[in-house]
């Protein structure tokens, strides 16, 4: 697994590797938010890695918060531990994250990033725009990826 790294360029904290035991957020300034964090190079995540992230949100205080670029894996550990969004009263806000689709036609599996605000939620429903297989067909979210109601209610998605 790719050690840990975080790296901050573009105005944008890169997190990178496993988040783990080497994973430390200590660099990270909250003095211009929002405090943009882009997980697209997070490789694996363990007990040891939320820990240290959750002990990191509990700092970030009043400052604004956006995910970008968020993978399947880091959105399944937001939805077990919500509190990896941060404090409830401050939860950081989803800019753009994977979603995992599959062919209507041929059963080809795809994941593609998604701006954040084309996903919705009608009533109890996770909506999600369609996308176009390789074959012609039609590409529909799976239907695990209706399991994101619960960053809905955190308020993570949806604003």
């Amino acid at each position: 697994m790719a050690r840990f790294r975080l790296e901050h360029r573009d105005k944008t904290y890169w997190v990178l590797g496993s988040m783990d035991e080497h994973a430390d957020f200590s660099n990270v300034s909250f003095a211009s938010p929002p405090i943009r964090m882009n997980f697209r190079g997070l490789t694996a995540v363990n007990s040891i890695g939320v820990a240290r992230f959750t002990n990191f949100t509990d700092a970030w205080g009043v400052a604004k918060v956006e995910y970008l670029e968020c993978p399947l894996l880091w959105l399944d550990a937001m939805m077990m531990l919500p509190t990896l969004a941060g404090p409830e009263e401050n939860t950081a806000r989803i800019v753009s994250m994977s979603c995992a689709f599959t062919c209507v036609t041929c059963g080809a599996k795809k994941e593609q990033l998604l701006d954040a605000r084309a996903i919705t939620l009608k009533g109890e429903d996770v909506h999600f725009p369609t996308a176009t297989c390789d074959c012609g067909g039609l590409m529909r979210a799976d239907d695990a990826m209706q399991e994101l109601i619960a960053l809905f209610e955190i308020g993570a998605l949806g604003r």
